[in-house]
């Protein structure tokens, strides 16, 4: 597992609102990285914040953690890549 770097944390709803304003979606998908109690889809959509290239997880009730995206990751253009990549990997733990 990849060290990662915890690039902010966001509280409530409003504050979530701010955040996502302030970012650049369209950098792609990741297969998931980091599993939270709220978030447990296969992908993580990859955005750029602050010139990095970050991702997102609510790990409790109304907080998000955004994290960057750690070198050597694939960034897959498409949703159903990063998917099959996460289920290989599944897969091949098992």
């Amino acid at each position: 597992m990849a060290e990662l770097t915890r690039v902010r944390r966001v509280k409530g709803y409003a504050g979530q609102a701010r955040f996502w304003a302030e970012t650049k979606r369209g950098g792609g998908y990741i297969a998931t990285l980091l599993q939270g109690k709220y978030s447990c889809g296969p992908t993580n959509q990859v955005f750029e914040y602050n010139g990095k290239k970050c991702f997102a997880v609510e790990t409790s009730h109304r907080v998000l953690d955004v994290f960057e995206v750690p070198d050597g990751t694939t960034i897959h253009r498409r949703d159903k890549d990063a998917t099959n990549e996460y289920l290989a990997a599944r897969k091949a733990a098992c």
